[in-house]
């Protein structure tokens, strides 16, 4: 049902972007097709779809690449997102600036050029083309009524004044016809029997004919005003946003060289922080994280070799426990000694058999407690006592090791005081 629903807003979207478009294109069209002998409309609609797809592609591709950084979920890609989000915001930001300062001065610009003002320079000039034609007119229509009332002929008129001058139709019409001749224009005035042609000159000539030509493409070129401008934004918009998806990318890149090591390094540091040695970072790079990641593999190693060193260590320090353990178990002498914390450890074979004791009532119980029962002089260190304890004989000696631990050597002398008392 969800995929259904969202295929459908889908199209939804895609039909109303298409209608749109088509929208857009014939009303451009409208405006493009009532200018003649300027531009092809189809081909100046062409580009304007060809800039409005690029745009929209490379916005898509912009906002793509934005909405997978900003929605990324890693944990390991939150320094890169911050780096990411930084370098492109330091070309974003100044490429918006330039881009809106640009389409500002580009519709200023079109305003300019379109406005009423340059409208009325180009008629300004064009009305003195025709003052000046209508001066001409003006001389002719003097040359010919100075011919008609016999003050001057017609071969002294084309003598003097270089005017062509032949017989027509009598008429009482006063026609004035522009003519173009090897690229020179030429004033022909009919009056009354007469038509005279009166060569303007060669620069007029030249200039009559280019602000004409100019105020006929002018006013045909107003329909594009905003065609042009859209064209205009459009390339500036399509420029910004190569910009910015050039932006985004390079940052991806960048960023990635950057924080690709530090995050094996962070994976790394966590493998070994659960107690892995094994872990090695394989990657090469010449600047200052290849030096750590080289001295983080260096701890890596020297941390092995250490584990392992202390490991034998252990083993033969348990190899040596069980060793004088041994030879406490099978010794003749009693041996009793407390951990540091003064609590009774080992208390082997002989000294039970010695003292009559159960060694499981005395294990972890304090050891100056149980010399105090014993009836020991604590204060006599590595001095020997005697006691009597179930008429018995004991020679003791103690050797204190640390502020609460202690080595209780012992003995039964009991058979030795009766021998020596025998012999006496």
């Amino acid at each position: 049902m969800n995929n259904l629903l969202k295929k459908k807003i889908n199209l939804f979207i895609i039909f109303v972007i298409l209608t749109i478009f088509f929208i857009g294109n014939v009303y451009i069209f409208s405006k493009l097709s009532q200018v003649k002998d300027v531009f092809n409309p189809y081909i100046f609609l062409l580009i304007i779809n060809i800039d409005v797809v690029f745009f929209l592609t490379i916005l898509a591709l912009s906002l793509r690449y934005l909405i997978k950084l900003i929605f990324e979920k890693s944990e390991s890609g939150k320094l890169r997102k911050k780096l990411s989000f930084l370098l492109i915001a330091l070309v974003i930001i100044p490429a918006m600036i330039l881009s809106v300062s640009s389409i500002t001065l580009i519709s200023n610009a079109t305003n300019l050029w379109f406005s009423g003002k340059v409208e009325d320079a180009l008629s300004s000039l064009k009305e003195v083309s025709d003052k000046n034609i209508e001066n001409t007119k003006h001389f002719l229509n003097g040359i010919g009524n100075l011919i008609k009332t016999g003050r001057l002929t017609i071969k002294d008129a084309e003598k003097y004044f270089n005017i062509k001058i032949k017989k027509i139709d009598n008429s009482n019409s006063k026609k004035t016809e522009l003519i173009e001749k090897d690229r020179r224009l030429f004033l022909k005035y009919s009056y009354k029997d007469l038509e005279l042609i009166y060569p303007l000159d060669k620069d007029f000539s030249e200039t009559y004919q280019k602000i004409k030509k100019i105020n006929e493409i002018y006013k045909q070129f107003r329909y594009y005003k905003n065609p042009v401008r859209i064209t205009y934004i459009i390339t500036m918009l399509i420029l910004t946003m190569f910009v910015i998806l050039a932006a985004i990318w390079f940052s991806q890149y960048i960023v990635r060289n950057i924080t690709y090591p530090l995050e094996k390094l962070v994976e790394a540091s966590k493998k070994l922080a659960k107690g892995n040695l094994n872990v090695k970072i394989n990657i090469k790079a010449p600047d200052e994280i290849g030096i750590l990641i080289k001295e983080f593999n260096n701890m890596v190693e020297e941390l092995k070799n250490l584990y392992l060193k202390l490991e034998r260590n252990n083993k033969e320090l348990k190899a040596n426990k069980e060793y004088l353990e041994a030879i406490l178990d099978n010794a003749r002498t009693g041996v009793i000694f407390s951990n540091r914390f003064g609590k009774i450890e080992k208390i082997n074979k002989s000294a039970v058999e010695i003292l009559g004791i159960n060694p499981n009532d005395l294990k972890n119980k304090d050891i100056e407690e149980f010399l105090r029962d014993l009836g020991v002089d604590i204060s006599l260190v590595d001095r020997e006592q005697t006691i009597n304890r179930d008429g018995k004989s004991i020679i003791l000696k103690i050797t204190k090791i640390s502020p609460k631990g202690y080595i209780l050597v012992f003995d039964d002398i009991t058979d030795i005081l009766l021998a020596e008392k025998y012999l006496t």
